[in-house]
C-alpha cells in the first residue's frame, strides 16, 4: 500500500473529545516510519456493490453507514492535520455526469455523491472540486 509503512496496524476505540459528550468509536491506525499515523475510519460498504439497470439520473442511493457518527467524524476531521476519503467507479459503458464541461452551464449530472453539508458534488474520486470531471478525465485517460 505505502512504501513508508512500518507495517504496524492497530485496531483501537479512539475518543475524540476525552471526558466529553462523544462516545469512543473503533479505527484502524497505520504507523510508518517517518513518524505519521494514518487514522482509518472504516464503514459498512467497504466491499464493491455491484450496480445494474439503473438509468435515471441518480435514481441508484447508497447510504454510507460509518462506524463513527456525524459529530464523532467532525471531531475527528477538526482534530487531525490532514484528512481525506477515497472513492473508487469501476464501470463498464457506464456514464459518471452527462453534463457540459463549461462552468456556465447548468450542471446535469448522471450520478453524483452528496457532502457531509448535504451539496450535491460535481466531481469524483481524486478529482478537483468544480471540475466536473472524474480522475482519469483530468489526467486525460
Amino acid at each position: 500500500k505505502n512504501a513508508a509503512s512500518v507495517g504496524q496496524r492497530a485496531e483501537i476505540k479512539v475518543d475524540v473529545d476525552g471526558s466529553g459528550p462523544l462516545k469512543p468509536f473503533p479505527v484502524t491506525c497505520e504507523y510508518y516510519a517517518d513518524g505519521r499515523i494514518v487514522t482509518m475510519l472504516h464503514h459498512r460498504n467497504e466491499e464493491e456493490t455491484p450496480v445494474d439497470g439503473f438509468q435515471e439520473p441518480g435514481s441508484f442511493l447508497q447510504n454510507i453507514v460509518y462506524d463513527a457518527d456525524a459529530d464523532q467524524i467532525e471531531a475527528l476531521i477538526n482534530r487531525s492535520s490532514k484528512c481525506w476519503q477515497q472513492l473508487s467507479y469501476r464501470c463498464r459503458n457506464s456514464r459518471l455526469f452527462n453534463s457540459p464541461s463549461q462552468s456556465d452551464q447548468q450542471f446535469q449530472p448522471f450520478s453524483w455523491w452528496v457532502s457531509r453539508h448535504n451539496q450535491k458534488m460535481d466531481y469524483w474520486g481524486a478529482s478537483i472540486p468544480g471540475s466536473r470531471k472524474c480522475y482519469c478525465g483530468i489526467m486525460g485517460e
